[in-house]
């Protein structure tokens, strides 16, 4: 079970709590924030990282990731910061777990993403990356991967 908590670590965390065959134990949670190693980004008071939280096998590696939004993470443009811009994190699994090492980020400068990042945008986790995921939603091809919003061509 992946469980947001936006407000526990600045700028939030996401917590994996492992299950067994008599439910969940804490042997083996796993906290993820942006101030673990290898996940862009640094915490930052109000990103709310875990705004949104989606678990999957996205990379097809047969273990589970979790994409996580952080809907006010403030992105640096062309030089100048656009506030509350937000951006999604894939947070991969291995073997021993969920990782910080590998985490890949997206925002609206993402080449395939629509957009382009804008203070207030508030991009965050709606789909996953991948809408063709054999597991994930059923390809859009009028709404945005990530962002879920009408791509302008379908407009």
């Amino acid at each position: 079970m992946a469980l947001a908590e936006s407000g526990a670590k600045v700028g939030g965390q996401v917590i994996v709590v492992p299950g067994t065959s008599t439910g969940f134990t804490t042997t083996g949670m796993t906290m993820i924030h942006q101030d673990t190693t290898g996940v862009p980004g640094a915490a930052e008071a109000g990103d709310a990282m875990g705004w949104s939280v989606s678990a999957d096998d996205y990379n097809l590696d047969d273990y589970a990731d979790v994409l996580t939004g952080l809907p006010n993470e403030d992105i640096t443009r062309s030089g100048a910061n656009q506030s509350n811009a937000g951006l999604a994190l894939l947070l991969k699994g291995t073997s021993a777990g969920l990782t910080g090492s590998g985490a890949l980020s997206y925002n609206q400068d993402t080449s395939g993403i629509t957009g382009w990042t804008e203070a207030n945008d508030k991009l965050r986790l709606l789909r996953p990356p991948h809408p063709g995921h054999p597991r994930g939603l059923p390809p859009r091809p009028d709404l945005d991967p990530v962002t879920g919003n009408r791509t302008p061509a379908a407009t």
